[in-house]
């Protein structure tokens, strides 16, 4: 029973440093979502479910005013709210303001992003070059370039070993 839970000790230990070692380096940008969909401040809720979350799928949406980022709103931000107050209600009432738990410089370290994400619960942050809006990271995207380079650059000697 020792000799199990060590080896799976080991494992995670060897994975995390294999994630750390493939990511270290590597910026926001390389994983991010280009030209996100935004919404601004102003919109109902019920527009927000109707004509954004149901059309193209995300759970977290830039809000901009102009070219001014205020912050980003979401599926966990509108659950709190009766579905009877969707049409009366503004994005701008729910939205989380812009701040070091939602939002990423486009060249930091994908590895800090990571840790941001799980520090702040957000799998989703607006990634920004100087104070302007150029994408969204998810860590979706990251765990599945991840996932592309560990498969394609372990050796095939480590393949042989297990079988």
């Amino acid at each position: 029973m020792i000799g199990l839970f060590l080896n799976r000790a080991a494992g995670s230990s060897y994975t995390q440093l294999r994630t750390r070692q493939t990511l270290e380096g590597q910026p926001v940008h390389r994983f991010m979502t280009r030209d996100p969909v935004i919404v601004p401040p102003h919109l109902s809720l019920r527009e927000l479910v109707e004509n954004y979350i149901y059309v193209y799928g995300h759970d977290m949406y830039p809000v901009v005013d102009g070219n001014r980022v205020l912050g980003s709103v979401g599926l966990s931000q509108i659950k709190h709210v009766p579905q009877s107050q969707w049409q009366d209600r503004p994005v701008r009432e729910i939205m989380l303001p812009c701040s070091t738990g939602n939002m990423i410089d486009a060249n930091a370290d994908a590895v800090a992003a990571i840790a941001m994400m799980q520090r702040s619960g957000n799998s989703r942050l607006i990634v920004l070059t100087e104070d302007r809006l150029t994408g969204v990271v998810a860590l979706k995207d990251i765990l599945r370039l991840l996932a592309l380079k560990m498969d394609l650059e372990t050796p095939e000697y480590a393949d042989e070993d297990k079988t």
